[in-house]
């Protein structure tokens, strides 16, 4: 080849590889505002010299790739960090809608009815035999139970919300692995020559939105595939397969994996960070707790109170009496719970006196 025949391959490589490069630059502007685009470079590598007259002499420049500029380390630490914040996110916003079902600051506050509650006995205490007293105390007691039962009730519908949400959260993470897995079986066979920039963007861009709702690690194979696991070892997405996750368990509340085998394993106190650990920690963690405290409070407080009544005495006599308090099944002995009474566990031996009067009041029998 002669040297004018050289200069003009050259000068012609040269052009190509900077149409390469405008074609790039082109594509980025294109994609400026496109949701996890990463940025795109040619790049340009000196081809192999060829023997000329004796003398080894360069042929140019060629375009050997197109690269992303990502740093997977870094993206892998913003995923990780994202997913932490979002999970105390949810559990804020969790906690701001129990703080407004107690609402110490209004006078509906347990705090303030049960200042309200004692302040009225020590009326009673006043005046025993007090009609509006008695009444204005039964009122109040009405009222407080009615808060009680309420609370019990607003707690028990977040309890609802929150595995709505869980449910939605785990049919978003099946519906991204889903999307995950075809990506993966799309860029092995894409980058026999060279590299699938925009798909790989494109997955990476799901797994920062599945990082958001659940706290996972990602590992890419040799033939550009990952696979994703969760933090405690779960595969979600290995090659083209992606395996589900379910609500299941006795009450259809339990998170559980389906593994390769097809069989269902609960993995809901393996799930610590992003947007379904968060609801799981709300959920199991912090208001069973705050629910569990309620009914323990209102068991102890209504069998003080009514122990405390018993002890004393009506202003009138009764004809007849007739108890509610009964077993569901009077085979079982009264301290267990298969005797369906609430207070089972405080039930002991001893005994009781039942003093009988006449009608004119006068004792005509009793202290046995």
């Amino acid at each position: 080849m002669s040297s004018l025949g050289l200069v003009f391959d050259i000068a012609k490589d040269a052009l190509s590889a900077q149409r390469y490069g405008l074609d790039v630059t082109a594509h980025n502007i294109a994609n400026v505002n496109t949701q996890g685009y990463s940025r795109q470079n040619p790049v340009y590598e000196a081809k192999l010299p060829g023997v000329y007259g004796g003398l080894l002499l360069g042929r140019g420049v060629d375009t050997s790739t197109v690269m992303r500029t990502s740093d997977q380390f870094v993206e892998n630490r913003l995923m990780q960090q994202q997913s932490g914040l979002l999970s105390s996110k949810e559990m804020e916003s969790s906690v701001k809608i129990l703080e407004g079902i107690f609402n110490e600051n209004s006078q509906t506050s347990i705090s303030d009815l049960m200042s309200g509650f004692w302040n009225l006995w020590q009326d009673i205490a006043n005046n025993p035999s007090g009609s509006s007293e008695r009444s204005a105390l039964y009122e109040y007691s009405v009222q407080l139970s009615e808060q009680l039962n309420l609370l019990d009730t607003e707690m028990t519908q977040l309890d609802i919300d929150l595995t709505n949400s869980i449910s939605s959260g785990i049919s978003k993470i099946n519906q991204i692995t889903s999307e995950i897995s075809e990506i993966n079986g799309q860029i092995p066979g894409m980058e026999a020559g060279s590299i699938a920039n925009d798909l790989r963007d494109k997955r990476n861009d799901l797994l920062t939105e599945l990082s958001g709702y659940i706290d996972t690690k990602s590992f890419e194979q040799e033939n550009g595939s990952i696979t994703i696991v969760t933090a405690r070892g779960c595969v979600l997405v290995s090659g083209n397969s992606s395996y589900d996750l379910t609500l299941g368990g006795v009450n259809g509340n339990r998170v559980e994996w389906q593994g390769s085998d097809g069989n269902n394993r609960d993995i809901t106190g393996y799930i610590g960070d992003g947007k379904l650990g968060g609801w799981l920690d709300m959920r199991d963690e912090i208001l069973a707790k705050y629910r569990l405290d309620l009914d323990a409070f209102a068991k102890e407080f209504a069998w003080s109170v009514n122990s405390q009544h018993s002890q004393g005495t009506g202003l009138a006599a009764l004809s007849t009496l007739t108890g509610t308090y009964a077993v569901t099944d009077t085979g079982e002995e009264l301290g267990t719970s298969d005797s369906g009474l609430d207070y089972q566990d405080r039930i002991a031996d001893g005994s009781f006196k039942l003093w009988v009067y006449d009608s004119t009041g006068a004792v005509v029998g009793g202290g046995a």
